[in-house]
């Protein structure tokens, strides 16, 4: 009986601590109700370009003055991933493999029309990213395979495409010729501006973002809340968190972003945010966003960042408060 009692004893204090967790401000910017938001790009400072979903149109928007005001472009399908290159050149792309892109900063956006489409057309595009002014790079997938990825040599004008066996989720680029694509089960590298990609050592997980920074290398994201470092351009890794310290329940993590100085953030679903301005020798793990989702993370410098997350959700989270 008296081990019964200590059970219950242990198990009430362990859910009653669950209930205490720590929360940090955030601000919710303003946007159309009814909208998810999916993926922002910032290329200045107040200069914001945010992707996803209004009713049933996909929607990009626009602000050049920190959210006070906002420019919208309306589309057939949900934008899902959006990357600014500069200031006036971007690349997005959509739920149905489409690609378009914008030379005046996200205002105004042409489609890319393929000689050919991949053979399975339903792909949902995830990720972009630039390897310099000229190479860019899309990828997607869908249901654990049906894997893609875009490549242009020349600023979006033309994009070639290959096709994966696994979906992909993020790609990052060191330099123009050093870059990291993750995803399901699969970690692949490339040397040589993105031309050939081989598959590395490191797989099994449920990879969701991808990150890099000049201080620290590669930051890897994981559905099961991993969080992983590679300082030799993805050859190895190294597993810096694992789960949550507060709740299994939001161990899962959606994105991955890295500060200029080497600040890394990850966050996921009910507003869960961690992050380690250590090298990932340590993190704090908070609740903001108003519960909501966490989709992708950006950092405007090393104090705040944008948050996009469900539910209209478009955050500034100060991580000093």
């Amino acid at each position: 009986m008296r081990r019964i009692i200590l059970l219950l004893l242990v198990l009430s204090t362990f859910f009653s601590c669950k209930k205490d967790v720590p929360s940090i401000p955030s601000v919710r910017i303003p946007l159309p109700a009814g909208s998810t938001m999916r993926d922002v790009s910032i290329p200045l400072e107040n200069h914001w370009v945010v992707c996803g979903k209004h009713q049933d149109k996909g929607i990009v928007l626009v602000t050049k003055d920190a959210g006070v005001t906002w420019s919208t472009t309306y589309f057939l399908n949900e934008i899902n991933t959006i990357q600014m290159q500069d200031s006036l050149n971007g690349v997005a792309g959509d739920s149905d493999i489409l690609l378009f892109t914008t030379q005046d900063g996200g205002l105004n956006w042409g489609q890319f029309y393929p000689n050919i489409f991949p053979l399975s057309v339903n792909r949902i595009l995830r990720s972009s990213c630039y390897a310099n002014a000229t190479t860019g790079f899309v990828c997607g997938g869908k249901n654990f395979e049906n894997g893609v990825l875009y490549r242009t040599e020349d600023g979006g004008e033309n994009w070639n495409f290959t096709e994966y066996n696994h979906e992909l989720r993020s790609i990052a680029f060191a330099d123009e010729l050093n870059g990291v694509m993750v995803g399901y089960g699969v970690v692949y590298r490339t040397s040589d501006s993105g031309l050939n990609w081989t598959l590395t050592s490191n797989t099994g997980l449920f990879y969701t973002g991808i990150a890099y920074n000049i201080n620290s290398g590669y930051w890897a994201s994981a559905f099961d809340g991993s969080i992983l470092n590679s300082t030799n351009n993805g050859i190895n890794w190294t597993r810096k968190k694992k789960g949550s310290s507060w709740d299994s329940a939001n161990w899962a993590l959606n994105c991955i972003a890295v500060s200029p100085t080497g600040i890394v953030a990850s966050a996921g679903p009910n507003g869960h945010i961690t992050w380690s301005d250590n090298g990932g020798n340590s993190w704090t793990d908070r609740l903001c966003c108003e519960h909501n989702d966490i989709l992708s993370l950006e950092w405007i410098n090393d104090q705040q960042l944008l948050a996009t997350a469900k539910n209209g959700g478009l955050y500034l989270i100060d991580i000093t408060n």
